[in-house]
């Protein structure tokens, strides 16, 4: 195998097809041309090439074979036994296919086989397309053996060697999908590691997204990318875990073939859907916002890319894209939170009305339904279906409520949907007791209560009571989805503002880094506000001052930047 032939036929680039055949009488025409453009010496455009060699020699009836017998001669080899070619054809998808056996794609198909078998030489035929189902209609009727290889993700971090921790997280929003990997690289090097501190990682990933909306311009073209219902059932699809095989439709008109045949789409071996965080990011833009919706989503993106985010502002932005996703149409309450364990929620509906806000309350709330507390004046009315609240730091209650519409057996019940979230310390693990005592606090017997804890697992398995549900760190990925790297970054502790080397922490520059240190020897900050007041009074919402939130102050209650400690 190492002194094979190897001939490299594409219907793309290059070399691409129209659809249609070169000779509508002989399919073998369109593998053998490009071939034989291979081996040639100068190069001209293809169809320039294939019409040149049809006015030279009409007559010449070029078979896969003949080309071979051609390679032989000019390789001086008297015997094709001798030989050992393997062909590579891509692109078959370019071709026409209807799903009949007089298609191009089937006709094509079947001449390759026909080589395969009746070939002198010792022959491997590898060929390649972006679609299952036609390869699975063409080879219907054939013993021929065949394996599909589905390219797995690329290490994104072994591609790009990231320098700073901003810039893993941005590898990490590309998926290991090669395309977005370059196009990332592109963008980051438009920046010196400086520049990049100062600039809002939001805006580098909008980079990303704009330049493969050009390399891609026909794709966002379709109705999948233009038509906010179609994308909104892609990203319930990605989102709900649901099974699906390669010939379920996702959309009207386009089927998981047709989706991951796009190349940003994954069908994983357990039949998920999966794509990259940044092409999930793109798909979500499309669906209509209210007015100031955008702006307001794009700060809590940065938020959560920022430094070390709550753990809670995360689960609340993603409790929020859920929101986006799911509006207008109900649910299974158990698709809603897939990934997560639940208690009995069969048959119940969770209906949510419009596309939530985030609101963060500045003292410690019930979060109990009909608890009353939503009528006092210093605390955010969750009465509306619209507000997803974040409680006051180092609340007993839930720490992320909201007011939900349920349905179930035909009755419409509204009720509270509350979660929690926990730090565990080291090899510690939630058991029965311990959530039942943080369910007791946070909601009564109507709401929905969510526990999310950085336990790997239960102490022992235990029944979850009824519209319960619990979601361990070993969950993470199943339960956030395209958004789980953000969630393991959230639960690392930030660093003290008072006593850390700032010039370590990403989205410091030097002069921040130089003007902390100075006020600190003056004095050691108290609060985030302290911070805020003393170094940024003219700009609280720069960049620097949302990493430096995101950091621990002296007189903050340990972990009141992070969940709970247990």
């Amino acid at each position: 195998m190492k002194n094979a032939y190897v001939f490299r036929v594409t219907f793309e680039n290059g070399t691409s097809s129209t659809g249609k055949l070169l000779d509508s009488d002989v399919p073998e025409f369109d593998v053998s041309y490009r071939m034989l453009y291979q081996l040639a010496k100068d190069r001209k455009p293809w169809m320039h090439f294939v019409d040149r060699l049809v006015e030279s020699c009409p007559s010449l009836r070029l078979r896969i074979e003949t080309v071979i017998e051609i390679l032989a001669t000019l390789e001086k080899i008297d015997d094709m036994k001798d030989m050992t070619v393997i062909l590579c054809v891509d692109g078959l998808q370019q071709l026409v296919n209807n799903g009949t056996k007089t298609c191009a794609f089937y006709r094509v198909l079947a001449t390759i086989c026909n080589f395969l078998n009746s070939s002198r030489a010792f022959a491997v035929c590898v060929c390649s397309a972006t679609v299952q189902c036609p390869v699975d209609r063409a080879l219907s009727d054939s013993p021929q053996k065949r394996v599909y290889l589905l390219p797995p993700p690329l290490r994104g971090q072994e591609v790009l060697k990231p320098r700073t921790r901003l810039e893993k997280l941005l590898v990490d929003d590309m998926g290991g999908h090669g395309r977005a990997l370059e196009t990332l690289a592109s963008v980051l090097r438009q920046y010196t590691k400086d520049e990049l501190e100062q600039t809002d990682p939001a805006s580098v990933l909008d980079q990303v997204c704009s330049q493969l909306r050009l390399q891609y311009g026909e794709l966002f073209a379709s109705p999948l990318f233009q038509d906010p219902a179609n994308c909104q059932a892609v990203l319930a699809a990605i989102l709900s875990r649901r099974c699906y095989c390669v010939f379920d439709w996702v959309v009207p008109d386009m089927t998981v073939d047709q989706l991951r045949s796009c190349g940003m789409f994954r069908l994983t071996r357990d039949g998920t859907l999966e794509c990259a965080f940044v092409i999930f990011l793109m798909l979500l833009r499309t669906l209509p916002k209210t007015s100031g919706a955008v702006a307001d989503f794009d700060e809590h993106l940065t938020r959560t890319m920022l430094g070390w985010p709550r753990f809670e502002e995360f689960v609340a932005f993603y409790r929020r894209v859920k929101s986006m996703v799911y509006w207008g149409t109900p649910v299974k309450l158990s698709t809603f939170h897939s990934g997560a364990r639940f208690g009995p929620i069969h048959c119940i509906l969770i209906n949510e009305l419009q596309p939530r806000t985030i609101e963060e309350s500045t003292s410690q709330q019930v979060s109990r339904s009909g608890s009353g507390d939503s009528t006092r004046h210093d605390v955010v009315d969750v009465s509306e279906m619209g507000t997803i609240v974040i409680n006051g730091a180092s609340a007993s209650a839930g720490d992320i409520f909201t007011r939900i519409q349920l349905t179930t057996a035909k009755k419409e019940i509204v009720c509270n949907e509350v979660i929690r979230c926990k730090l565990m310390q080291k090899n510690k693990k939630v058991d029965k007791t311990r959530y039942e005592d943080e369910k007791a606090k946070a909601v009564n017997d109507t709401d929905v209560f969510l526990l999310i804890t950085s336990s790997d697992d239960v102490a022992e398995p235990f029944d979850l009571p009824e519209r319960c549900g619990l979601v361990s760190k070993g969950e993470f990925d199943r339960y956030f989805g395209p958004f789980a790297s953000r969630g393991h970054r959230s639960l690392q502790e930030p660093p003290n503002i008072n006593t850390h080397e700032l010039s370590l922490v990403d989205g410091v520059g030097a002069a921040t880094a130089e003007k902390v240190i100075d006020g600190r020897r003056k004095r050691r900050f108290s609060s985030h506000d302290d911070v805020v007041s003393r170094l940024f009074p003219a700009n609280k919402k720069c960049k620097p001052a949302e990493v430096l939130h995101a950091l621990h102050c002296d007189d903050e209650e340990d972990g009141s930047n992070s969940v709970k400690l247990l």
